[in-house]
């Protein structure tokens, strides 16, 4: 039983050498037959004439934009102008190295595909891929809630992402001459809010609080703070916390809240008897902006009727007597 197996496997070898022996008498130093890269046959050309073919076959192949995919962006890149091309002498070294096996299945007929070497200048492609990165980088936005006049609208969350330039250069250069759509590495930045806690906002607060007027008691007087004024000072926190900006509030409301004010007046100077007589400035009772956001806070999620009391607080005028 061992001596045919012994016999078998000696022909076996002395096939194998007989055939690469023929193929390396045939081929010598040329690339052996059957050889293709991207289609071109290099059967039996010598390591020059490989280079030149293929420096003219592939010319077109190797310039043609690649198209990068990184999330839901599509992108272009030229790799020439990236630092990428054929390396023509390790993709001829590569063709023509071929071992026992290949060569007679060369001499057989049948064919064997090189894929090209690539040629990369790392720093021109690292600054090409930099160069696209903003466009595919976006910031983390966090869930919220904004007014179109008195309409709350809610806002999604969105996770941001960056591009990872180095893996996206690792893809790039090992796709290069094998496809032209490349899949580029993004990380995600991730967002702490979601979808259910800003329609909670939207529902809870945001809707209420431009339901109705609140009646806004100041020293005994009353002053309406209406939908519009409210939607001008509410914002959300990035933790979907209402917050009042009195000062926004305040000036929606213009005249309304000067009606129940004593604006302070500024020193100025009169001219009595031809020389200047100091006029002294004077103190005014105005609503404090932060009184203001404390008062309505607490109320604006409640159903009307709503009422809310703020004290007027000393206002002080922008030039005083002693400053003139």
């Amino acid at each position: 039983m061992r001596r045919p197996l012994l016999l078998a496997g000696a022909a076996v070898g002395g096939l194998l050498l007989l055939g690469y022996g023929s193929s390396f008498l045939l081929s010598g130093d040329k690339v052996p037959r059957g050889v293709h890269v991207l289609g071109v046959d290099l059967s039996g050309l010598s390591a020059a004439r490989a280079e030149q073919l293929l420096a003219r076959e592939l010319a077109g192949p190797a310039a043609e934009p690649l198209e990068l995919v990184a999330d839901d962006v599509r992108l272009r890149l030229e790799p020439l102008r990236a630092g990428m091309r054929v390396d023509l002498d390790a993709t001829v070294d590569e063709a023509r190295s071929a071992g026992p096996l290949d060569r007679l299945r060369g001499l057989l007929g049948t064919r064997r595909d090189v894929v090209p070497e690539p040629e990369v200048r790392e720093e021109v492609l690292s600054a090409a891929l930099r160069a696209l990165a903003p466009r595919v980088d976006r910031k983390a936005r966090e869930g919220t809630v904004v007014f179109r006049g008195v309409t709350p609208t809610a806002m999604s969350p969105e996770t941001g992402r960056t591009l990872d330039v180095d893996r996206a250069a690792d893809a790039v250069r090992s796709s290069y001459l094998r496809t032209r759509t490349v899949e580029l590495p993004v990380d995600e930045v991730e967002v702490q809010t979601t979808d259910d806690q800003v329609q909670e906002a939207l529902t809870s607060v945001a809707q209420p609080a431009v339901a109705a007027p609140v009646t806004l008691d100041v020293g005994g007087r009353t002053v309406q703070v209406r939908p519009v004024d409210i939607a001008a000072g509410l914002t959300f926190s990035a933790a979907l916390k209402p917050e009042v900006d009195g000062e926004k509030v305040l000036e929606s409301l213009g005249a309304r809240v000067e009606a129940v004010e004593v604006l302070p007046r500024d020193a100025t100077f009169r001219i009595v008897g031809g020389k200047p007589v100091l006029v002294p400035s004077v103190d005014g009772q105005v609503v404090p902006a932060a009184g203001l956001s404390a008062a309505l806070l607490p109320v604006l999620a409640r159903p009307a009727p709503r009422t809310a009391s703020v004290a007027l607080e000393v206002g002080r005028p922008r030039v005083t007597t002693e400053q003139a």
